[in-house]
């Protein structure tokens, strides 16, 4: 998209609540029939919000010559000033605006749809691990479709997996395996703990709420239980393997699940 035709767009804020003290700044707008996002940064941000846009933007960045990478929409990265909303910025990810993944209701699938629909987030994820990432973040509302296929979005938390500890230990609640409010680094097991909590959500239509950060703890470490409606309870073993509380009985890699997932539906 060239400066002049992202000037014709009229962004309107996004922005949450919480997000804005911390200088964080997200627009949608469209041009013609297709709409975008765009997210930028005020310069004095606060710190954590900082670092969260230049990780974004440097993975974006590694993956600009590489089309191999199939879970990513399309972007652009803005190098240069823009005024959005009579604000000034140095720098912007411009997204193309999909449709969310898990939008549609099981209830309206054949167990066999589910378990394509189910197959094609773990794709995603698996295909970012095979790039060397963790995406660290995971969330209902991070898995978009593009072109027939599922994509990732939000890379602020994204990390390459290896033996060197991560910076920070930012982790939505919700999504945090039971290790990770002991303090242990995020690992594959916690991605697939993520993913299994994005899983029981959709399957049984129903959000998870408590309270306070120490009730998530609570929740994840001794609560959590895994109750399906019954036409769904095949997808019980599935679950299991990915939301054992302890790393020793939990799926190790994305691969077991895809094994399993295929054998509970011949």
């Amino acid at each position: 998209m060239t400066s002049e035709e992202l000037q014709q767009i009229q962004f309107e804020l996004q922005t949450k609540a919480r997000s804005l003290a911390f200088g964080r700044r997200l627009y949608r707008g469209g041009l013609g029939k297709q709409y975008y996002w765009l997210k930028v940064q005020q310069s004095e941000a606060a710190l954590h919000s900082k670092l969260g846009f230049e990780n974004e933007w440097n993975f974006y960045q590694s993956f600009l010559n590489h089309p191999e990478a199939d879970f990513l929409i399309p972007y652009q990265l803005i190098d240069h000033q823009i005024t959005v909303a009579g604000e000034q910025y140095q720098q912007g990810i411009l997204l193309l605006n999909c449709p969310a993944h898990f939008a549609v209701s099981p209830q309206e699938l054949s167990l066999k749809q589910i378990q394509v629909h189910l197959l094609a987030s773990l794709d995603a994820v698996m295909h970012l691990y095979q790039c060397g990432y963790l995406h660290a973040d995971l969330k209902a509302e991070h898995f978009v479709q593009h072109e027939g296929r599922v994509r990732l979005i939000d890379f602020e938390q994204v990390r390459r997996f290896s033996n060197v500890p991560a910076q920070s230990l930012e982790a939505t609640p919700r999504y945090m395996a039971p290790e990770l409010f002991h303090g242990e680094e995020k690992t594959v097991q916690t991605e697939i703990y993520a993913l299994g909590i994005i899983w029981l959500e959709w399957l049984t239509q129903t959000r998870l709420r408590v309270g306070s950060y120490k009730d998530w703890a609570y929740l994840h470490c001794q609560r959590l239980q895994i109750q399906l409606p019954t036409q769904f309870l095949l997808f019980q073993p599935v679950l299991e393997g990915m939301l054992a509380k302890h790393k020793s009985h939990r799926f190790t890699d994305f691969e077991q699940i895809r094994s399993i997932l295929f054998t509970v539906i011949d």
